[in-house]
């Protein structure tokens, strides 16, 4: 089993990102738009996304963001989500 099957709900992550909100993503993304004068319309791809904070905050800003994901993820499968589990 690959590591991030489980990482996303593991005690790991749920430790290493207690600290972690909404205002805190918010608060980088301003700051790393602004130093990297990034424009709206511009594009971005997000490694190792994560649960998605950072990138629906730029896509807010009209920021367009792809996402790189491991291989083999199926296409639409929501961040966070273990291989294998049924999606409605």
């Amino acid at each position: 089993m690959s590591w991030f099957t489980n990482w996303f709900d593991s005690p790991y992550y749920h430790t290493l990102y207690k600290n972690r909100d909404e205002k805190e993503a918010q608060v980088f993304i301003d700051n790393l738009i602004d130093y990297l004068q990034i424009h709206k319309g511009s594009k971005l791809i997000d490694i190792a996304c994560g649960k998605g904070r950072h990138q629906h905050l730029q896509s807010r800003l009209g920021v367009h963001c792809g996402r790189g994901t491991p291989r083999g993820t199926p296409r639409g499968t929501p961040r966070g989500t273990p291989r294998g589990t049924p999606r409605a």
